[in-house]
């Protein structure tokens, strides 16, 4: 399996998982096995992979069942994936703190658990696609800025 840099960005105070970058390193070699490696845990609600998948390989389809399911304390997760350019983003504590700054570029991926996080476009050609947990309810229920 070709390598895949993981940074977790955790709370100072109390350890936990506020935040994640994943950034694939170059292909070096033919892709001869489905490979996968999960970069969320299995308790957080946003859910993510990298998944190496060789020619002609297929997915049987299917329909996720809908079930009912129960969290407690649901915020907001958010993820971004840098598909062309590069985005700036700050990364913050629970309590408003800067962590740190990261430049992500092209095949980046940035996960949000918890924490704060800020995002400015170093370049005029940046695109990116964002998901996050819904439903979203406006935005007066939704964040507070730092």
């Amino acid at each position: 399996m070709n390598q895949l840099n993981r940074q977790q960005i955790l709370d100072p105070d109390s350890g936990l998982l506020l935040h994640e970058v994943i950034r694939p390193s170059a292909v070096t070699e033919p892709v001869l096995e489905l490979n996968r490696v999960d970069f969320s845990e299995p308790k957080e609600f946003l859910q993510g992979a990298l998944i190496e998948i060789p020619a002609n390989h297929s997915f049987r389809p299917h329909v996720h069942l809908e079930r009912e399911r129960s969290f407690s304390n649901l915020r907001a997760q958010e993820s971004w994936v840098v598909i062309r350019g590069e985005v700036s983003v700050d990364y913050y504590s629970d309590s408003g703190v800067l962590l740190i700054t990261e430049n992500l570029r092209a095949g980046d991926v940035t996960i949000t658990f918890r924490g704060g996080h800020g995002y400015r476009t170093l370049t005029s050609d940046a695109i990116v696609y964002e998901f996050k947990s819904g439903p979203y309810e406006g935005l007066e229920i939704d964040k507070v800025f730092i």
